[in-house]
This record gives structure tokens, C-alpha cells and sequence, in this order.
């Protein structure tokens, strides 16, 4: 009986390397990839250290090691096609693609309310269904969640329309939700109150201190809904 316990203890390791070998890197729990889509605010446009204090790099922080949290955002992109720097044209599209994402953040439409681009609003739904469906295609059949646009304190006036986001974006952005049977998190009154220059020096672009509260809202959201709606 000793003899073959021994047998056993000596070949127990390469057993194992085995079962590994057969299982594969499947076998391996893999991190939980999120692309975090969007324009300047995603980027984090005014933030100095920027690879700790954006939104995207703060979610990292608190989701930790299950999670691996990409910033795709780029400054001054819209969702319009025909809008003056569509995001759809960006190598971050092309590379949010590439990074086959669980999970997609998609945070567009504060650039669309300037005016040289808004007068082409009639497309804004099959513009952002188009980028719904890209997602989609994946091979990773990422869960996509739209966040509504932040809340902007910039007068009336200003070349990106604070009433327009209020107002159309928004409610564009939830409609395109419940249409597509998609997660959408209300991103307006995140940052609540009035103005706060701690929070958004430039009364657009949230501080790392802003970019917190959000970063915050959205690891509270993953942690409370761990799958996205039934279809």
C-alpha cells in the first residue's frame, strides 16, 4: 500500500500539468474586459495624471484584478457620422473593437449639441444603432450599457448646448436603451448640485476629483447588476 501511495505522490504533479494541458486557457479564469467609449470627458481631457485619475483608470482601481478597464475615449468625437469628428473614424473605435470587450461603456452625444453638427440630429438614432450593433457583432457578445451624457453647466450660448443635452440627448440616449432591450445609466445628476469647480473646473470636463463620483457610480452599478437584462 505504501509503495503505492508513493507511486501516486510522484506522479500527482504531472497528472495535474495534464488536466491543465487538456483543459486549456479556458481553464484559467480570465479578466473581465471593459471598453470604456466615449469623448473628451472619457478620456479625461484636463486631467493631469491621467493614468490614475480618469474615470476608466479609477473603475480599474476600484473593480480590481477580475477586471481589465480600457479607455477608448477621444477628444472632441461624436456620435453623428456626419458630426465634425465622428468617433466611428477613430484608430480608439478600431481598437475597442480589437480588445473584443465583455462589457461597453458607451458615452457619446455632449459633442453632437454644437450647432454645425446638430442640424444633422435626424440621424442620431440609426447613427448610434449602427454603433450598437458593431458591438454586437462581436465575437465576445459584450453586454453594452449606454450612459446619458453629464450634466454640463456652460451657459447658453456656448458651442456645446447644455439645454440640448438636458433636453434631447438624453432622452435619445434612453429611448435607443429600451428599443435594443440594453442596460442605460443615467449619467446627468451624477455629479449633483450646482456648480462645483472642485468637481468641473472647465463647467464640462469632470476633475480626477469629479471623475471619482463617476467612476464610483458605475463600480456600484456593475457590483449591484452582475448581468445585463434577459432577452
Amino acid at each position: 500500500m505504501n509503495s503505492v501511495k508513493k507511486i501516486f505522490r510522484r506522479f500527482l504533479p504531472s497528472l495535474l500539468w495534464g488536466l491543465l494541458a487538456l483543459c486549456g486557457p479556458s481553464a484559467v479564469s480570465q479578466p473581465v474586459r471593459i471598453a470604456c467609449v466615449g469623448n473628451s470627458i472619457t478620456y479625461g481631457a484636463g486631467i493631469v495624471d491621467h493614468a490614475h485619475g480618469t474615470y476608466p483608470a479609477q473603475l480599474q482601481a476600484l473593480l480590481g484584478p477580475g477586471y481589465e478597464v480600457r479607455n477608448f475615449g477621444v477628444s472632441g468625437t461624436t456620435l453623428l457620422s456626419k458630426g465634425n469628428y465622428p468617433y466611428v473614424t477613430t484608430q480608439a473605435y478600431t481598437d475597442s473593437r480589437s480588445f473584443d470587450p465583455d462589457i461597453v461603456f458607451i458615452k457619446l452625444g455632449t459633442n453632437d449639441t454644437k450647432p454645425y453638427n446638430w442640424v444633422h440630429r435626424a440621424d442620431f438614432e440609426k447613427d448610434y444603432q449602427a454603433l450598437i450593433d458593431s458591438y454586437r457583432s462581436l465575437p465576445s457578445h459584450p453586454r453594452i450599457i449606454l450612459l446619458t451624457p453629464l450634466r454640463c453647466y456652460l451657459a447658453e450660448g456656448e458651442e456645446i448646448s447644455s439645454r440640448l443635452i438636458a433636453t434631447e440627448v438624453r432622452s435619445l440616449v434612453k429611448r435607443l436603451a429600451k428599443t435594443n432591450g440594453l442596460e442605460c445609466i443615467d449619467m446627468y445628476r451624477v455629479i449633483k448640485g450646482k456648480w462645483n469647480a472642485a468637481l468641473m473646473p472647465d463647467r464640462l470636463h469632470p476633475s480626477a476629483q469629479g471623475a471619482g463620483i463617476m467612476a464610483r457610480h458605475l463600480a456600484n452599478y456593475l457590483r449591484h447588476h452582475k448581468t445585463g437584462p434577459k432577452r
